[in-house]
């Protein structure tokens, strides 16, 4: 169990269950990531591995540094982490994938399976809806706007979040055009 300061000066605390790592404020539950801990392998080669198939930071308590913490302690609980993978029904949504990425950029984790080989390269951005440049580098903003698109449904790796809604994509991509303004 531990408890840290947030971005926003909240007193949060997390702890582990078998099968979790919950944060709560003020004793109320405000985050719960879930793992999937089972045996893997065969008979000479055992191997209990943690598959983290759920994340869920409250709507208040998000992009205050308490999802990090959790993936943290999550790390520090659990042994050989699964993190979502592509074509399974637990990816990531794409505020999931792109936490995901942030914590890999941070070095809180690493992208491996332990039940895979290691031979992929592990410079680029696993989790493939991180934001890129075609919105700037585009000559129009609807230049900027199919690219980006092509990119959330063709994406340059392996993993790919959910199928987004595109009224939810358009409405992003528009905030993003009103911030660049």
């Amino acid at each position: 169990m531990g408890n840290f300061l947030d971005k926003k000066g909240r007193n949060i605390e997390i702890y582990s269950t078998d099968f979790q790592i919950i944060a709560k404020y003020n004793h109320e539950e405000v985050g719960e990531f879930s793992y999937d801990v089972r045996e893997e392998g065969d008979d000479y080669n055992p191997l209990t591995v943690s598959e983290l198939y759920s994340m869920n930071v409250k709507e208040g308590y998000q992009k205050a540094g308490i999802g990090l913490e959790m993936i943290k302690f999550g790390v520090e609980s659990f042994e050989n982490i699964i993190y979502p993978q592509d074509n399974t029904e637990n990816f990531p949504t794409l505020e999931g994938a792109k936490f995901l990425n942030a914590a890999i950029r941070k070095g809180i984790i690493q992208h491996s399976n332990p039940l895979e080989d290691e031979d992929e390269d592990e410079d680029e951005d696993f989790y493939s809806h991180e934001i890129d440049m075609n919105l700037r580098n585009a000559d129009t903003f609807d230049e900027g706007i199919r690219s980006e698109a092509k990119d959330l449904f063709d994406p340059p790796t392996t993993i790919v979040a959910e199928e987004p809604n595109m009224d939810d994509v358009m409405d992003w991509l528009g905030k993003i055009q009103k911030k660049s303004e």
